[in-house]
């Protein structure tokens, strides 16, 4: 359970920070757009799309499909102390017994504070903020229920001599539900907009406004509801909510109840008189000094008069001038593909990560030239097949560097969660578990070991879930388990060992091609090591 817990955490973080990252970037294209085409300012579409395409750029990191567009290699961070072991392991007895090592809660205490850390810290402010926002969400839905039920629904004679709705057409009286209420609050539409769900919230002060001011106000926002406007208001609400700690999210939700406002505006003035726009503007005007406190602007309502100082002010110099922006088609394709190309981006440089922890190795030997080239000293082994369908590899056998100053043991392969492991040769599984007796740490997580012929093992590691059980006899290219984060890790991957006997040896002698198909950092660390 705990490890299921931390490959969550891990992604949540990454995807926390890869949907505010592209953030940033959305609003920075939406704002060279605006200034290109002004006219997109109203164009509701486009600002949802915004927000939506913020949540979808938090669920691809979550795709395993994904994992092979990056572009980047995986980070390598060190977190634990390094311990003296020997070269040679006899993989038939336990490790524990062949090394001296020191206590393994010292490790822990000697390990540096890293990414994993970081992601149960981050997994525990974002659930403590969405409970708080749920709760505020749910505060204000009792607010507007309580409001709701002192309310009177207005039938019959009632909404034949309301001045505001005996003009009304009928389909539009049998859909939305009149009420009305005493207090101070702006017209507003309730409900989610379709059908008998939706309610018209009058408050009684309106009947003070002369008969053409009241009769646009409820025109404005019977708009909204033809429009379905309150499903974009939901959808942007329920974003804000769960993406919290994004704050583009909430600017981009103003922008879009801006435009939705606008785009009302328009809708209701076309074709109207500059007298009945002059109406209008004055209808806005008496609503905000007949409202006592505007209502919480956090309730899934659509309010009339919702807004306050500049923008007000811009609102009613717009629709007196009669000049809303227009936009065309192009400017809306363009945004659609700029959006869809930052998305593909986020895709293409989503990095991943890797804890190493040298307790992971069995040899913490330095591995030198001599292995790194063993393939001339040493007699002609098979060739097998890759561990996964889709091969990039992001560390090689025997890379020296910070962080792996005693060498790597293997070869890292890029794998997102959920990726199939193939075999890599016909073999039988002389283990698959969670707690290698060889691992006395479990730093590797969950291993599968497969004996295969000529006296060669294969080892893979960080495993998310195994489909096979000690003595299955396996295929090469069987699926025997599917990629994960197990173990001390802080991103999936795969991590491939092989051994002969009980030497550790280079898979890439077992495996051919790699070369094309490895990063130009992984490449740069293994040829440095030629060079030596």
């Amino acid at each position: 359970m705990n490890e299921i817990i931390t490959n969550f955490s891990l992604l949540f973080l990454q995807a926390s920070i890869s949907c505010t990252v592209v953030a940033l970037i959305v609003w920075g294209v939406l704002a060279l757009a605006v200034r290109i085409w002004p006219g997109l300012s109203i164009q509701r579409s486009v600002w949802l799309l915004a927000q939506v395409a913020i949540g979808v750029a938090f669920l691809l990191v979550w795709v395993p499909q994904t994992a092979h567009l990056s572009i980047l290699p995986t980070f390598t961070i060190a977190a634990t102390s390094k311990h003296d072991m020997p070269t040679h392991i006899d993989m038939a007895r336990p490790i524990v017994e062949q090394t001296k090592l020191t206590d393994p809660a010292s490790d822990e205490e000697v390990g540096t504070f890293n990414v994993t850390h970081l992601a149960w810290i981050w997994l525990a402010v974002y659930s403590a903020g969405l409970a708080l926002n749920l709760t505020r969400w749910l505060l204000a839905k009792r607010k507007l229920q309580a409001l709701l039920t002192t309310s009177e629904v207005l039938t019959g004679e009632a909404l034949r001599t309301h001045p505001a709705l005996n003009e009304l057409p009928e389909y539009a009286l049998n859909r939305v539900q009149i009420m009305e209420t005493s207090a101070a609050v702006s017209p507003m539409l309730v409900g989610v907009g379709l059908n008998k769900t939706t309610r018209l919230l009058l408050p009684q002060h309106l009947r003070s406004f002369n008969t053409e001011q009241q009769r646009l106000i409820v025109a404005h926002e019977l708009t909204h509801w033809r429009r379905h406007d309150l499903l974009f208001l939901h959808l942007s609400t329920l974003l804000q909510t769960l993406f919290w700690f994004n704050p583009i999210l909430r600017s981009l939700g103003k922008r879009l109840n801006w435009a939705q406002e606008l785009g009302c505006d328009q809708q209701v003035l076309t074709g109207r008189s500059q007298q009945q726009r002059q109406h209008y503007a004055a209808a806005l005007v008496g609503q905000l000094k007949a409202q006592q406190a505007l209502f919480d602007t956090a309730l899934p309502a659509l309010a009339f008069g919702a807004m306050q100082g500049a923008t007000l002010a811009t609102r009613i110099n717009l629709i007196r001038r009669n000049t809303l922006p227009n936009s065309n088609w192009l400017s809306k394709y363009t945004v659609a593909a700029g959006l869809a190309g930052v998305l593909i981006c986020s895709m293409l440089l989503q990095p991943a990560f890797a804890l190493h922890d040298e307790s992971v190795d069995l040899s913490t030997s330095v591995v030198t030239n001599q292995n790194a080239h063993a393939t001339e000293s040493t007699a002609t082994l098979p060739q097998w097949s890759n561990p996964v369908s889709d091969v990039h590899i992001n560390a090689f056998y025997g890379v020296q560097g910070k962080l792996t100053p005693n060498g790597h043991h293997g070869i890292d392969f890029s794998a997102k969660l959920g990726t199939p492991v193939l075999a890599m040769a016909d073999g039988t599984v002389i283990a698959s578990t969670e707690q290698w007796e060889n691992d006395p740490h479990y730093g590797r997580g969950r291993v599968v070991v497969i004996q295969h012929p000529d006296n060669l093992r294969s080892l893979y590691a960080h495993l998310g879930s195994s489909t096979v059980k000690v003595g299955d006899v396996i295929k090469a290219g069987q699926v025997i388990a599917y990629s994960g984060a197990s173990g001390k890790v802080t991103g999936p991957h795969l991590h491939v060992e092989a051994w002969q006997g009980e030497q550790l040896i280079d898979p890439q002698r077992l495996l051919a091609g790699l070369d094309e198909h490895a990063s130009q950092s992984a490449l740069r660390a293994r040829n440095a090591i030629k060079m030596n």
